[in-house]
């Protein structure tokens, strides 16, 4: 997933940004429940947060809280010196994430395209129930 950032321009140092998701995740396993996984690093490697998403309806064991393997994969990356945008992202897509049904949603888009706007449109409906 570091790569896939890598190929987007959007990293600065890709060794610093796998040491940094790999150190996160020795400390703790981000993979959570129902599926979901949420690695993360801070590192100077980046200049602004980053994220990737991967989708693998097999599934991957990823040391789960609820034991079952992930099949969702929100990894961001984020500078040190930015921890209220990296705490603000982790805190949003937790809450779109624990939506029932959305996960199911997620992993039955068919492209990169419909993963996006099913995430941005998430987000936009999030931000709303946040205001009432």
């Amino acid at each position: 997933m570091v790569q896939l950032l890598s190929n987007s321009g959007l990293i600065t140092n890709f060794d610093e940004c796998v040491q940094a998701v790999r150190e996160r995740e020795a400390s703790m396993s981000t993979g959570m429940q129902h599926g979901i996984a949420i690695p993360h690093g801070k590192t100077d490697g980046v200049k602004s947060l980053a994220v990737a998403i991967g989708l693998k309806k097999e599934g991957v064991e990823f040391n789960a809280l609820d034991g079952q393997d992930s099949k969702i994969f929100i990894m961001t990356i984020s500078p040190k010196n930015a921890a209220g945008p990296h705490i603000q992202f982790l805190s949003s897509i937790s809450a779109i994430m624990n939506k029932p049904g959305f996960t199911e949603e997620l992993l039955n888009c068919a492209s990169e395209a419909e993963v996006k706007e099913l995430l941005v449109q998430a987000g936009k409906e999030s931000s709303k129930e946040k205001t009432l």
